[in-house]
């Protein structure tokens, strides 16, 4: 296990948004209007789309593929983004893969955030950085294993799940489903909550099914100190 290193520094930040292909799309075509007058019935009635068991390449800007539809996808990230799931669950490609997204659509706010793998075992420095990024808005970007994470209730970890949103891996496994307000039964597929980089991205009241991108750069996994 690659051992908890602060993996950007903290620098003051900016007011960077990331560009408009980046931003939330709607969680599932049932939160679309039903209307028979609306643009989006077609789509509200599309059939749901299975998410693929492996996505080896997306496009830049994409996270994977998600939605009822399993198209390119990302959530919004200048909040930052709490990853969590149990070991093996693809947690170091998911923060890779954010990192790598930041760096091609706003390297600004890749360079002000902060990326930290297993916040959950980060040494107190690290921590009191991560604890000082949030109160100052830096978006911070971290993993966690889930049964670390459903039984912290303070500090850091606590702190970035009250104010990120969430990618939950394996959400089925474990303690997942205790990290959220939420019943996730509906979006669970049990026959592949297995695979690793599957999860569910739950930023406030929309939760959207992601298959993890597999693609990313050597940059992120070859040199924590980015």
């Amino acid at each position: 296990m690659r051992r908890p290193d602060l993996l950007a520094p903290v620098l003051p930040t900016s007011a960077a948004n990331l560009p408009a292909s980046v931003v939330d799309s709607p969680a599932s075509a049932s939160d679309l209007p039903v209307n028979p007058s609306d643009t989006t019935t077609a789509l509200a009635a599309a059939p749901v789309v299975a998410l693929p068991e492996i996505v080896p390449i997306c496009p830049p800007w994409a996270l994977g593929l998600g939605g009822d539809q399993a198209q390119p996808w990302c959530p919004q990230l200048s909040q930052g983004l709490a990853i969590i799931g149990p070991a093996g669950s693809g947690r170091s490609t998911a923060l890779a893969r954010v990192y790598d997204i930041l760096q091609a659509t706003d390297p600004t706010l890749a360079q002000h955030a902060i990326f930290i793998d297993n916040l959950d075992q980060a040494c107190p420095s690290a921590i009191n950085t991560v604890e000082t990024a949030l109160d100052a808005g830096i978006p911070v970007f971290a993993t966690a294993l889930t049964s670390r994470a459903a039984n912290t209730y303070s500090g850091a970890l606590a702190q970035l799940r009250s104010l990120s949103p969430l990618l939950l891996l394996a959400p089925g496994l474990g303690e997942g489903t205790q990290l959220t307000n939420v019943r996730l039964t509906r979006w669970l597929d049990p026959h592949r909550q297995h695979l690793p980089g599957r999860g569910l991205v739950i930023a406030s009241s929309q939760i959207t099914p992601i298959q993890i991108c597999q693609n990313t750069s050597p940059t992120f996994a070859a040199n924590p100190q980015v």
